[in-house]
């Protein structure tokens, strides 16, 4: 992987993944570097969605599940010195988005949504008494406004590399104190 060619993006939008196909030699290879990846993902967001793609068949790798591990790789590869830039804020607001991907998955057809169970977690249990007191907004947001579609969607290049910036993943300056690099 040294030498690999680095790939603009960490998924490939035209390529739909599916439990069916070759067979991957090795699944245990496949859950270690998969594991590896969902760590990386705390500090690396913007491959949130690719990871969470691929760690769907953990236990049953095909050979394009692989294939779409190593785009990850080669995106990381060409990324080695970007990262979450993080900043202090005085605003104690949360913004959540969700993205409704009904039947997106090819294999069940199944909708999964993370909204219901943040909320839940959060303890916010009465979301339209929360809108009626004005404590919760819940607005429509276009396509080409949508931040979160670099958490939800495989994304052309030019569309991922847009939004990457937009969620503070940049690249960041390496130096350390005293000008050593």
């Amino acid at each position: 992987m040294t030498d690999c060619k680095p790939s603009p993006s960490p998924t490939d939008n035209t390529v739909q993944l599916s439990k069916h196909g070759e067979t991957f030699a090795d699944p245990s290879v496949y859950r270690i570097i998969v594991g590896a990846l969902q760590y990386v993902a705390i500090t690396r967001p913007e491959i949130s969605f690719s990871v969470s793609r691929v760690r769907q068949y953990m236990y049953n790798p095909t050979m394009d599940h692989w294939k779409a591990v190593q785009r990850i790789l080669h995106y990381l590869k060409g990324t080695l010195t970007y990262g979450l830039s993080i900043a202090p804020s005085t605003s104690s607001s949360m913004h959540v988005y969700c993205d409704v991907g009904w039947a997106a998955d090819p294999d069940d057809r199944y909708h999964v949504s993370w909204l219901t169970s943040l909320l839940k977690e959060l303890q916010l249990p009465c979301r339209r008494a929360l809108v009626d007191r004005g404590q919760l907004s819940v607005r429509y947001i276009p396509s080409t406004d949508q931040t979160d579609d670099v958490f939800t969607k495989a994304l052309s290049s030019s569309r991922f590399s847009q939004l990457r910036s937009k969620i503070n993943v940049s690249k960041l300056d390496m130096s350390l104190l005293g000008g050593v690099r």
